[in-house]
């Protein structure tokens, strides 16, 4: 296809940009002159994703583009003359390993994983699909060079601050298989420096059962961070009663036994002192909280209210659910989850007002009223969300986790330093519309999956908005 833009057209396309954002107006460009406009960009900057097309070019959003051609964003690509095998399509399992393959011709030998990322290919993916990268070059039929994966540079003091950090995400003592899931090096670096899995545990500061009786086992480390986590959101101490409801707690008299008391009031007067220590004068302060709270509430309706907009024939929609693995005997609570063509949505709420700076692993910054104030990453949170989903819906299934300001004027910068997608609540729907175009799940896929999640939903607190 001919790209190249007549000088009065660029004299057009120069007059039509916006010089706040480097945004064109297509408004008064021909059809021909917009097509050409996106063949160039797209070849520019071969996007992974339309998210990355829309920062880096000149274009305007997405749905303005489709309200032009009246025709999805893909197909408005490929009337464009971008090849097909440049969309952003789903790939089946035996695509990725004809990859792998390849890319071992290529170099002669079977590729690490360090080799496959400069190489261009993303080696999460093939965890995800695989399980792991050694499932994936064993389906392969390639060689696995155990020394590829050890990373000699990686000290000990280094794999057990990786180790509680994982643990502390997964709300229980990584196993073996997490850390090869989750980890940028398998668990051989953790042989290869302790020993065994075991001695990294105990290095770690975890037990070990030795009992052999099978029975889950509890850490003090960690049920005091749910405490504190559940006091602060309960402005207060959890009733006997709420505390036998949540199924990540242990019984009383187990409670009891790991604080090594036998009354309850001195287990909460450790949680108050540890959350007097980690939220300063945060007990003090109810009703600047209760404005928090309520700040929070009305993000989650605000979301809320959009997805009511969506066709009930294609969408299942929740709101404010916590789901339950029995396997892995956890649970976490979700805002909002969305099931359709395009697979699950897992929607992480955060009301946060005034401007948001992404720093990526670590603290975010908040800036409002001419003050900076340091919030949590919630990155972490999403990960927990996205890993019990993954524990319960059936393997495969695509799973898309992101994170939604619930209040309109919230700006958010760097959001390309987030591991996942974040977007404004009046963005919702176009973001929905946009990832379902390509259908992952048929009408009998999506009833399945639905099925499903009610089993393993412990409360609904809010009716669906819609379930077909």
């Amino acid at each position: 296809m001919d790209i190249k833009i007549p000088d009065k057209d660029k004299f057009i396309w120069r007059d039509n940009m916006n010089s706040k954002n480097n945004k064109i107006s297509i408004s008064e460009l021909s059809d021909d002159m917009v097509l050409k406009i996106i063949h160039e960009e797209f070849m520019k900057i071969k996007p992974k994703h339309y998210k990355e097309f829309y920062e880096k070019s000149c274009l305007p959003s997405i749905p303005t583009i489709q309200k032009r051609f009246g025709m999805k964003f893909s197909d408005v690509l490929i009337k464009a003359g971008i090849p097909v095998e440049l969309l952003n399509t789903p790939k089946s399992n035996e695509y990725y390993i004809q990859i792998l393959k390849q890319l071992a011709e290529k170099l002669g030998h079977t590729p690490s994983m360090s080799e496959m990322k400069r190489e261009g290919q993303d080696p999460s993916i093939y965890v995800n699909r695989f399980g792991s990268y050694n499932k994936a070059l064993k389906i392969a039929g390639l060689p696995i060079n155990e020394s590829n994966f050890i990373k000699k540079d990686i000290d000990k003091r280094k794999i057990i601050r990786d180790y509680k950090q994982l643990s502390e995400r997964l709300g229980r003592p990584a196993t073996q298989k997490d850390f090869n899931k989750y980890m940028p090096y398998s668990s051989t670096v953790v042989t290869s420096r302790f020993g065994s899995f075991v001695k990294l545990r105990e290095e770690a500061g975890f037990p070990i059962d030795k009992r052999g009786t099978g029975r889950r086992v509890y850490y003090k480390e960690i049920i005091l961070k749910r405490l504190v986590k559940d006091y602060i959101e309960n402005f207060g101490p959890l009733s006997m009663k709420q505390l036998n409801q949540r199924p990540e707690y242990p019984s009383n008299s187990t409670l009891k036994r790991l604080f090594s008391t036998t009354k309850m009031s001195n287990i909460w007067k450790e949680v108050e002192k540890e959350v007097r220590r980690t939220k300063g004068n945060w007990t003090n302060n109810r009703s600047q909280n209760k404005q928090i709270v309520d700040a929070g509430i009305r993000g989650e309706k605000n979301i809320a209210h959009n997805l009511g907009f969506l066709d009930s024939s294609r969408f299942i929609v929740y709101n404010d659910i916590t789901v339950y693995s029995e396997d892995y005997k956890l649970s976490q609570q979700i805002d909002h989850l969305v099931i359709g063509p395009g697979g699950v949505i897992s929607i992480e709420t955060k009301s946060l007002k005034g401007e948001i700076i992404v720093r990526s692993n670590e603290k975010w910054e908040q800036y409002k009223n001419n003050n900076m104030y340091q919030i949590e990453n919630p990155t972490q949170q999403v990960m927990r969300h996205e890993y019990i989903l993954k524990r319960i819906l059936p393997q495969g299934t695509h799973i898309k986790s992101i994170i939604v300001m619930g209040d309109y004027h919230t700006k958010v910068k760097n959001e390309e330093k987030c591991a996942y997608t974040i977007v404004n609540v009046n963005a919702i729907l176009p973001f929905i519309d946009e990832h379902s175009s390509k259908a992952v799940l048929t009408e009998k896929q999506i009833q399945r999956v639905n099925k499903i999640l009610i089993k393993h939903m412990i409360q609904n607190r809010q009716n669906t908005l819609c379930v077909s």
